[in-house]
């Protein structure tokens, strides 16, 4: 299976990013704006050395001229002068700068859009690059619908927690596991969207949106996990765009199978806030019942288990594999229904592993999400929510295809 393809990408246009340099007599002083494209301007940092951009167009502290890399870890130049607005870090200017007193123009392509909030259906996502030697990492712009779900505390001094992982269905609607927010007052909940590394500071693509009520399945048993799914309405809406969007929900008419191209993405409940905790993709297949139900036998203990329906078991696809995701992350696959182009729709969301890292051999479990299609539908009907926004519409395909 080829764990590199793509959805098409339609109606796209390139931006050409223009910044002129000089040598140094030539650049405006600090704090001023150098270069311009499509009305955006960038300030210069650094005693004019480099100008503030964004991570993702900078590599080991130069403007990054291919993107060949844009799935590695980024660092900025070290400056006493912090760049003033939320346009990322100081980046200094390659290594081939102009010499001469005469401007040379210095090109930066890419493929990326300004963000446009009616420009995709759910599970769809906007063109980002592909680094080859990365089989975990992730882009910013490639699971829009993740969530990193928080708990905040003031007393006695503020901190923040994070819980588990969760999926955006919908502008105002998150789905999780009832294990992570059970009991949970809702007034200290929050969700990010559009993080990579939940140690990363503050990003431009970041938004920030506090929990209003915590909907937890009135059948929910913690001692195993049984409907073991809650639906997180949020005060304000997620504003789409290519680091947000909403995924589409699978149900019983979809069919996928060791063909489908899956991924359980999410991040490591490791706290250790020296190192990164980065938002990984892990290549997945969907276990028979018959091997989950050995797995869990063998490795859990439970001599007598047997596989309830509404769960499922993931199967690793690649050697060397990451550690488990935490509760709540999304187990997506892709598929074209009739009549539409390619979308990633929520199988399943990451209800409890028993391999506990690094024990890669065990089968992780998931809560199948075809199979709480209506509860969910419900909910957002009593909440005055649409559920078409969770599901694709091949009557606007052409209409709603990503820029």
């Amino acid at each position: 299976m080829d764990c590199r393809r793509r959805i098409k990408i339609i109606n796209w246009r390139r931006i050409v990013l223009v910044v002129l340099l000089t040598n140094h007599a030539y650049l405006p002083a600090a704090g001023n704006t150098v270069g311009s494209t499509n009305q955006q301007r960038f300030e210069s940092c650094n005693n004019n050395t480099g100008i503030c951009v964004e991570a993702d167009l900078c590599k080991d502290g130069k403007l990054d001229t291919d993107r060949n890399f844009l799935l590695t870890p980024r660092n900025g130049m070290e400056s006493e002068e912090e760049c003033t607005k939320d346009d990322g870090i100081c980046c200094g200017f390659p290594e081939d700068e102009p010499n001469s007193g005469e401007s040379a123009p210095f090109i930066l392509t890419s493929t990326e859009e300004p963000d446009d909030p009616e420009s995709r259906q759910c599970g769809q996502r906007a063109n980002f690059p592909i680094a080859d030697d990365q089989v975990y990492e992730t882009h910013r712009y490639e699971f829009p619908w993740n969530v990193a779900l928080f708990s905040s505390s003031d007393e006695p001094n503020p901190s923040k927690t994070f819980l588990c992982g969760g999926t955006l269905i919908e502008d105002f609607a998150v789905l999780t596991t009832a294990e992570c927010v059970s009991g949970a007052n809702s007034t200290n909940l929050s969700v990010e969207l559009g993080r990579i590394d939940l140690n990363e500071g503050d990003n431009i693509k970041h938004q920030k949106l506090k929990v209003d009520q915590v909907i937890v399945h009135t059948g929910y048993v913690a001692s195993n996990r049984m409907n073991n799914i809650a639906l997180l309405i949020l005060k304000n809406a997620a504003q789409s765009g290519r680091a947000v969007n909403r995924v589409c929900l699978a149900d019983k008419s979809l069919t996928f199978d060791d063909s489908s191209l899956c991924y359980v993405v999410g991040w490591s409940e490791a706290e250790n806030e020296s190192q990164p905790d980065r938002k990984l993709k892990l290549p997945s297949s969907i276990a028979s019942v018959q091997e989950c139900t050995a797995s869990i036998r063998r490795n859990g203990g439970v001599k007598n288990y047997k596989m309830p329906k509404q769960h499922f078991c993931t199967r690793k696809m690649e050697n060397n594999f990451p550690c488990e995701r935490a509760p709540g992350s999304g187990f997506v696959c892709e598929a074209s229904p009739a009549g539409t182009e390619s979308h990633y729709f929520l199988l399943g969301i990451a209800s409890h592993s028993i391999r506990n890292c690094p024990q890669h051999d065990f089968n992780d479990v998931f809560l199948s999400i075809p199979d709480f299609i209506q509860w969910v539908d419900g909910h957002m009907k009593h909440h005055d929510r649409s559920t078409i926004y969770y599901r694709p519409n091949p009557s606007s395909e052409e209409n709603m295809s990503i820029a």
